[in-house]
């Protein structure tokens, strides 16, 4: 599906790369930017900012989906080839300083950083049910996998961490919203969790 505009504008950001700016005159809603009705052409990423107008908006717009870029660029290969900046917002702040994130993820998850399908699988899981407000049945749900699955993740988890996720709960949801955005980074200097000793 795609957006209806009554003029666009597009500009060449570089030999693979363009920014275009849609406009029309009835306001643009949520429902014509979710990115799960939207449709990208294979080999395409798609990066959106939020609506807005006039000089401010324009130039507003095109800073959010410069920063919804970057942040799809640093999940791939995990990026969905739509990213809408609302939708990342988050993560978009906390990984203006790649360094800072990194650190601050390492500190936060410890050994929950392995660069191992499973344990970025429990890590996720956790995240998911932080989101869902600690209901194993939501979690399950929006993950296709059965409650007791999800229990028994969120309980491995807290065994990975060392204590209990009921403490520095906020620290701990910013650093899972950062971890799949530092995918990148961990693959180019495999930075994830090692063991500290002497020798």
């Amino acid at each position: 599906m795609t957006v209806d505009a009554e003029a666009t504008l597009s500009h060449p950001l570089g030999p693979q790369t363009y920014a275009a700016w849609l406009s029309r005159i009835t306001p643009f809603t949520d429902k014509d930017l979710d990115p799960a009705r939207l449709s990208a052409p294979t080999g395409f990423r798609i990066a959106l900012g939020g609506p807005a107008q006039g000089l401010d908006g324009f130039r507003r717009t095109h800073i959010e989906a410069t920063h919804a870029r970057r942040v799809a660029t640093l999940a791939e290969p995990h990026a969905s080839p739509i990213t809408r900046y609302r939708d990342v917002a988050v993560a978009a702040l906390g990984t203006v300083d790649a360094d800072q994130a990194h650190a601050f993820v390492t500190r936060v998850l410890g050994r929950l950083t392995a660069d191992d399908e499973a344990t970025y699988r429990v890590a996720m899981t956790l995240a998911r049910y932080l989101d869902e407000n600690r209901s194993c049945t939501r979690t399950a749900e929006r993950l296709m996998i059965h409650p007791n699955t999800v229990a028994y993740r969120v309980n491995q988890a807290e065994q990975i961490l060392g204590r209990s996720i009921d403490r520095d709960t906020l620290d701990l949801r910013m650093a899972l919203v950062l971890l799949p955005y530092c995918a990148a980074r961990r693959r180019r200097s495999g930075w994830g969790y090692k063991r500290s000793g002497v020798g």
